[in-house]
């Protein structure tokens, strides 16, 4: 069982938290169960590549890296060695990359790589409650989006900036012609004045 729920900030940035619940075998070959929740940091470096107008890439390749805590449900204690954590439920570290294919504004064909890291004894064989024990999952399937599709294009304002500052010099050329035609009227007015008498 694998659910997945996430949102991206931006078109380059985004989260997750993902709950995995799926069986492994241990360094023994004995089937064990788990529970696998984490959050995960995401990454999209290929975000700026071929978007179309609501800013959605055809292609993504997504690195991610996250924590969480993973649960061993047939971890027994005799797995414990005095002074040392149980391994039954330790902290794990969460990373991989995903790679998706846009079919539709929301829906996704999804290829995920991923592992994780934990405690050494956390599949009942070691004694060490240090990082050591590593999993790697391969996974393929269907992602749908929820909500708003797509990302507000940022406007460039260089233009209107331009456009601002041509505005703002027409308008001081303006007001300096304005200036010398009031003085050319007083001049026209006081040479008015001089005549009548």
């Amino acid at each position: 069982v694998l659910f997945r729920s996430g949102k991206w900030f931006t078109p380059a940035i985004g989260g997750r938290v993902e709950f995995q619940g799926l069986t492994f075998k241990n360094a023994e070959f004995r089937k064990m169960h788990y529970k696998f929740i984490h959050a995960d940091f995401m990454y999209n470096v290929t975000s700026g590549l071929q978007m179309n107008d609501k800013g959605l890439a055809k292609w993504d390749i997504i690195p991610f890296v996250g924590i969480g805590m993973i649960h061993n449900s047939d971890w027994t204690s005799a797995c414990m060695c005095p002074g040392h954590a149980s391994g039954s439920h330790p902290f794990a570290f969460s990373y991989g990359l995903e790679c998706r294919y846009r079919l539709t504004g929301r829906m996704h064909v999804v290829a995920e790589l991923s592992g994780m890291t934990t405690a050494k004894n956390f599949d009942c064989v070691g004694s060490s409650s240090k990082f050591g024990d590593n999993m790697v999952t391969l996974s393929a399937g269907l992602s749908f989006t929820l909500g708003k599709v797509g990302y507000k294009r940022i406007v460039d304002a260089n233009p209107y900036m331009a456009q601002n500052e041509w505005l703002m010099a027409y308008a001081d050329r303006l007001a300096d012609r304005n200036s010398r035609l009031v003085q050319k009227h007083k001049e026209d007015e006081r040479i008015k004045v001089e005549y009548r008498k």
